[in-house]
């Protein structure tokens, strides 16, 4: 039965009231939001200025002008509870440093001036005052810190840090949304840094490839198929098969077709013709070894969001850790070929 419309019309002025009340929230607490970042912004300033004069300046009173100005306006902005409550820990640096940022905030010019003096003096002083730095940034001031990335990294970082097959698959959406803005421009050359910092993060991931890394420049639609290429990889390592039904034995613990009940060839079965493809790793292999290197395979894709591969590996005996690797990386290359095939077709 269809509402009635008057309470139809009265819902929906319900709705546009409480799309205005929203707007003007919004409207009042944007002067708030631009004053704070405002503040952040002024705040950075002048603790790299302070934290250069330290490093710099000849002149006893330089670094504590510019650390007594950092203080002041810091209380001003509302941050000296967030000071207060940082905790020194167990480790020397960081009592160090915590006690640098607490004293410049509280004025105290004789005591700085001293803190200052002893700071100078040695090496360990310079690496305390350099975690003062990351403290005032990342615990005093709202400032995110940056994600880890691998070594050599050269592209934009990523938004989250990526320590998943699950992160690296979303890293891959994002990849791809941006080479779907260049679609109109199918043949123009771009630098190919994006697959190289893909490679880097799939070998962060012990996530095996046998193809050759991009280097120099490549059209954008051999980077899209590239970057396709690699999450269907991926995508197969996060979601490990069940390869014994390609062995011909059942989940259920049956035999394998063409065999009789006492496991032995039964000659009536009609023979099955073997496929060969040349550079297949697994072609020279026997049915056990397959069957063994496949298993390792799902096993380490079970585990991998739990454990490095290092110590899925200690999970074995030592003697056969050096076999299990290269087991897996056989294994990885064999399914890297039947992902890349499937993508195509």
């Amino acid at each position: 039965m269809p509402e009635p419309k008057e309470l139809s019309t009265s819902a929906a002025l319900e709705t546009l009231r409480g799309w205005s009340a929203l707007e003007r929230e919004r409207a009042a607490s944007a002067p708030k939001i631009e004053l704070q970042r405002a503040d952040v912004k002024r705040l950075m300033h002048l603790w790299c200025k302070a934290r250069s004069r330290v490093c710099e300046s000849d002149h006893p009173n330089d670094p504590i002008d510019a650390l007594l100005e950092f203080g002041s306006a810091a209380r001003e902005a509302g941050f000296q509870p967030r000071v207060d409550a940082l905790d020194g820990g167990s480790d020397e640096y960081r009592r160090v440093a915590v006690a640098f940022v607490q004293l410049a905030l509280s004025g105290g010019r004789e005591l700085l001036i001293q803190f200052v003096r002893e700071l100078r003096v040695t090496e360990r002083g310079y690496k305390a005052l350099a975690l003062a730095h990351d403290i005032v940034f990342h615990e005093v001031l709202p400032i995110a810190r940056p994600p880890r990335v691998p070594n050599g990294w050269e592209g934009l970082l990523p938004a989250w840090e990526v320590r998943t097959v699950e992160d690296l698959l979303a890293w891959f959406d994002q990849q791809l949304a941006a080479a779907f803005l260049l679609a109109a421009r199918p043949h123009e050359p771009r630098d190919s840094a994006v697959l190289r910092d893909a490679r880097r993060l799939m070998d962060e991931l012990h996530i095996f490839c046998d193809a050759a890394r991009a280097v120099g420049q490549l059209s954008n639609v051999e980077i899209e198929n590239q970057l396709r290429d690699l999450k269907a990889l991926c995508q197969g390592v996060q979601n490990p098969q069940n390869d014994d039904e390609e062995n011909g034995e059942s989940a259920e613990g049956g035999v394998p077709d063409g065999q009789n009940d006492d496991g032995e060839r039964d000659e009536r079965a009609p023979k099955k013709a073997k496929s060969r493809k040349p550079g297949n790793p697994m072609n020279v292999l026997s049915r056990a070894e397959k069957t063994k290197r496949k298993k390792w395979l799902r096993d380490w894709g079970r585990v991998r969001n739990r454990m490095t591969f290092n110590e899925f590996l200690d999970t074995f005996p030592k003697s056969e850790r050096e076999a299990v690797r290269k087991g897996v990386k056989t294994a990885q290359r064999w399914k890297s070929e039947e992902a890349r095939a499937a993508a195509r077709r």
